[in-house]
């Protein structure tokens, strides 16, 4: 599986230029990193971080 690593570090660098590119604001760019399709899901921080910046 070490071999992926490069795979998914070139899907978040692709990611952070088109967060970019598009005009993202930060807010947007985390909820796309935090709904990637990386295999792995979102970190417990990113999940409060989303939370805590939503209306209850």
């Amino acid at each position: 599986m070490a071999s992926a690593t490069p795979k998914y570090a070139a899907k978040s660098t692709l990611r952070s230029i088109k967060n970019f590119s598009k005009g993202y604001t930060d807010m947007q760019a985390k909820v796309r990193e935090a709904t990637s399709n990386d295999p792995w899901g979102p970190s417990g921080t990113q999940m409060n971080e989303l939370a805590r910046a939503t209306f209850h």
